[in-house]
């Protein structure tokens, strides 16, 4: 979570070049309504579970087919969350020589004869795979509704994995639309949770057309997906996925005190975004207080193997030039995610001797300077002219070791310019 003294130090105030923008106190909770997407072109294979082999008895069914099989396998899948409906019956019919059979209880009432049809045929690669919509019950405050929720059956027919039974997982989304001003910005929601549920943000997925390309890119790698927490841009304006309702009908988005105009793209030639921080020793800075002087603007966290390799490099630079002229401000994207915190950047800095300031927010990847500076990767720095223009961009370790040579004449140049 930002804090509120993070939104704090973070209000610019605008003053010539040194800003684009500022910065509100205004940080909103946004609701928006979603309806259940299946075409997402994605394989159910991504999160699936393993049904529980059961005996008949357990079941309770009123009615079942004529078997082709003499000993089906009995068993269960957990879809949705009601105490008393939640446990779905699944019967693998198999017989040597005949084609497999699966009976999946996708109404929910304990009759197997009136699910539609039972064919369970091979994929493409061989694997049996049965799409199923299946009337889960949710409870939500107390009272039970029906949802209809696309399911995907799977077994596999190498020797050791048909031995696990049945797998199965979602194959669907929650799609909506983000409205930004005038814009309309798609997006799908997706659980990994195999009960169909949003409740946890754990499980959930979050894919947006931020840039309105006019496609949803679902892949697991997609570079269009956020977690909750994970900080996304839309119109310049920042927003994280909160949360859902358990069903998943709603989303819920936070609106970060952040906005960046579109001219704005942290590259060479840019002028500054102001922005204010806290430093390690309590200081209440902004990056505007330094104008008038180069800056070298250094992202790093503790973990990071080339940020220590780099570290002696940046103190060199440091104790070489005059600081009434040049000065390091170091933002570190150290956080829970990587199980540092304060006390270990406090720790690291003393032990080390590092004298720049620095700042630290309990917030990682999703630190507010970082998201506003695009810093995708660290050790990142970037030199800024007296007058607050993006001079030199430069990502990675010092493999060569010519960056404090670089880095030194291209400050002298600035500084004497």
């Amino acid at each position: 979570m930002i804090k509120l003294a993070h939104i704090l130090y973070l209000l610019a105030l605008c003053g010539g070049v040194w800003c684009f923008t500022n910065v509100s106190f205004a940080q909103n909770k946004l609701e928006v309504s979603t309806s259940i997407e299946s075409n997402l072109g994605q394989s159910v294979q991504s999160h699936l579970a393993s049904w529980t082999k059961t005996d008949k008895a357990s079941l309770s069914l009123v009615k079942e087919p004529v078997y082709q099989s003499a000993q089906p396998e009995y068993g269960k899948v957990i879809v949705g969350n009601s105490a008393s409906k939640k446990e779905i019956a699944v019967v693998i019919d198999e017989i040597d020589g005949k084609p497999a059979r699966i009976y999946v209880d996708a109404n929910n009432n304990r009759d197997l004869t009136d699910d539609g049809a039972a064919e369970w045929t091979p994929n493409e690669s061989g694997v049996l795979f049965k799409s199923i919509t299946i009337d889960a019950t949710i409870t939500v405050d107390g009272k039970d509704q029906i949802v209809k929720l696309p399911y995907g059956f799977i077994r596999f027919t190498d020797k050791v994995r048909k031995q696990a039974g049945v797998f199965y997982g979602c194959e669907y989304g929650r799609s909506g639309t983000v409205k930004v001003r005038d814009q309309q910005y798609k997006f799908v929601a997706m659980t990994a949770s195999s009960q169909g549920l949003f409740s946890n943000p754990a499980d959930i997925r979050f894919i947006i057309d931020e840039h309105q390309t006019g496609k949803l890119d679902t892949s697991k790698d997609s570079k269009q997906s956020y977690t909750p927490g994970q900080i996304f841009l839309l119109d310049g304006e920042a927003y994280k996925l909160s949360g859902a309702s358990e069903i998943g009908d709603k989303i819920y988005l936070e609106i970060l005190p952040l906005r960046i105009p579109k001219e704005w793209h942290a590259k060479v030639g840019d002028s500054i975004v102001d922005f204010g921080f806290k430093t390690l020793d309590g200081r209440t800075m902004r990056l505007s207080d330094f104008k008038g002087k180069v800056v070298l603007l250094d992202f790093w966290a503790t973990w990071c193997g080339p940020c220590r390799i780099d570290l002696p490099n940046m103190k060199k630079l440091y104790s070489d030039l005059d600081h009434s002229k040049f000065e390091i401000i170091g933002v570190s994207v150290d956080g829970p995610d990587t199980r540092t915190n304060l006390q270990t950047v406090k720790n690291y800095v003393e032990k080390n001797h590092v004298d720049w300031p620095i700042t630290y927010n309990d917030t990682g990847w999703n630190d507010l300077i970082s998201v506003l500076y695009k810093a995708a990767g660290i050790p990142y720095q970037l030199i800024i002219d007296k007058n607050g223009i993006i001079r030199m961009i430069e990502r990675g370790v010092d493999e060569s070791g010519d960056k404090v040579p670089r880095y030194e004449s291209e400050i002298k140049k600035l500084i004497n310019k």
